[in-house]
């Protein structure tokens, strides 16, 4: 969801005045919309996946992936094409998605 969360609304009381009657007003980032938020947010990714769902592509996955294995330009210098299927750079990604190389956040003391 997207850090601006007042562009979608919530069905509530003004915010520190629950005898007021209910209206929809913006939704807040804080767990009080946290039901209203995972509302929206489900009906966002069913859109999504129907949306997937619709789609007739027989596309195979090597083709998906054939401007991957072009070489290109780099910082003025041509660069090799990655080969994730041949042996060498099929083992540099299965190292790279081992979970040791997942980012972790260190905490400061």
């Amino acid at each position: 969801m997207t850090a601006n969360a007042s562009v979608f609304r919530t069905y509530r009381p003004a915010e520190g005045k629950p005898e007021d009657p209910a209206k929809w007003r913006p939704m807040r980032l804080g767990v009080a919309d946290l039901y209203r938020r995972s509302e929206v947010s489900q009906k966002s990714n069913n859109r999504y996946l129907d949306a997937f769902a619709t789609l007739d592509d027989t596309t195979r996955f090597s083709e998906l992936i054939r401007p991957l294995e072009l070489p290109c330009q780099y910082g003025g210098r041509r660069v090799r094409a990655l080969r994730p299927f041949e042996a060498e750079d099929g083992a540099l990604l299965v190292a790279l998605l081992r979970g040791e190389f997942a980012l972790k956040r260190i905490a400061q003391p």
